[in-house]
């Protein structure tokens, strides 16, 4: 059982690796030692690791609230995709792009010119070693940067999976998007933004459902 657990964002599953046990609470890490000469002795030790605080004020602009990467389902990053509509003449931008999956998948699929802003230096370099090895380095691009410094005027489809207040912050940004540019988020909704088009997808056999948001340029708010 997490200790002096509370319900957020940001839950994700648990993972085994190394004879550790990780398990994410929101801003938290826990890390259970499970060898077999640590459950022997019946005392489990536990380590916390306390993460930034993606409700935090941002002490270094411009910098996002930071998050743990949680990839996305590769049948829900075709599904995005799909539902944007991509065609060979755009360009997809995906905004903290991990470990670069939207990026490859859209430039494998659609031929199209994709661009990537990850902060984290190890999924940067495994996103372009990626890129490299799929053979698309004359099409997708990463920048390691604040997705808060992304200049998104060139963009026709712009891909999220971020929580709410980085959704928020990004609005002045995605106001910034050509007539006719393409939001899709995986789910979560823009803050106040009504969205065009909203859709289910069950990601694996258990049934787990995935929600996708889609909005066009000029964004419009809620009333």
């Amino acid at each position: 059982m997490i200790p002096n657990y509370k319900p957020a964002f940001g839950a994700t599953m648990p993972v085994i690796a190394g004879g550790h046990l990780y398990l994410r609470d929101d801003n938290r890490l826990l890390i259970y030692d499970l060898r077999a000469d640590q459950l022997a002795s019946h005392d489990v030790t536990t380590q916390k690791i306390q993460l930034s605080d993606p409700n935090s004020p941002i002490a270094d602009p411009p910098r996002s609230p930071r998050s743990v990467f949680v990839p996305t389902p590769p049948s829900v990053v075709s599904k995005m995709l799909e539902l944007a509509n991509v065609n060979p003449a755009d360009v997809v931008y995906d905004l903290g792009s991990g470990d670069g999956r939207i990026v490859i998948a859209a430039a494998k699929k659609y031929g199209c010119r994709a661009v990537g802003y990850e902060i984290d230096q190890e999924l940067v370099e495994l996103s372009r070693k990626a890129v490299d090895e799929a053979g698309l380095g004359e099409l997708v691009s990463i920048h390691r940067d604040d997705m808060l410094t992304a200049d998104l005027r060139a963009a026709d489809v712009v891909c999220l999976y971020l929580v709410p207040d980085q959704l928020a912050a990004l609005i002045p940004q995605l106001k910034q998007l050509k007539p006719g540019a393409r939001v899709v988020s995986h789910q979560f909704e823009i803050p106040g933004i009504e969205p065009g088009a909203a859709t289910q997808i069950a990601a694996n056999t258990l049934g787990e459902q995935h929600t996708l948001y889609l909005w066009n340029s000029p964004l419009r708010r809620a009333e």
